[in-house]
């Protein structure tokens, strides 16, 4: 990084997979995350996400319930076209970690703290029905600088 005097694509990403034990961070240049980190187009709806809430409290069936129940109908249109959307991309083997959206912050998030910092994306194990947990953050690298 101290060879770098102005952000861009290329600047260095830290990715730690801790999905199983041992945990494997790589380094990757930032504009590399979309094909090492999948994204889902449908996470991105918010009616999708409000079920995704849902769920993760409720469970599955209690969130199809609500977004079905509610008194808003285009919302459950969006919904079940979200929720379509969701699965195809799993069918096709797509199983997005974080929506366009959260990616899209994490780039920016890389380039404000750059020189300073370096943006970090850590995939953690689920808890209960969830299948991961995603953490994006920064870390300081002064010790790295000098």
């Amino acid at each position: 990084m101290n060879q770098r005097t102005e952000w861009d694509l290329n600047v260095e990403c830290v990715i730690i997979d801790a999905r199983k034990s041992p945990s494997i961070a790589t380094v990757n240049g930032v504009g590399t995350l979309g094909s090492l980190v999948s994204v889902s187009n449908a996470i991105d709806t918010p009616e999708l996400r409000k079920w995704l809430e849902i769920a993760a409290e409720k469970g599955a069936e209690a969130a199809f319930a609500e977004m079905f129940n509610d008194e808003d109908k285009e919302a459950g249109e969006r919904f079940a076209l979200a929720y379509d959307e969701l699965r195809k991309e799993r069918k096709e083997g797509r199983k997005g970690l974080w929506s366009a959206t959260d990616l899209s912050k994490f780039v920016l998030k890389t380039r404000d703290c750059f020189p300073e910092s370096i943006g970090a994306v850590a995939i953690l194990p689920g808890e209960g029905t969830a299948s991961h947990g995603l953490l994006t953050f920064e870390s300081s690298v002064s010790s790295l600088l000098s």
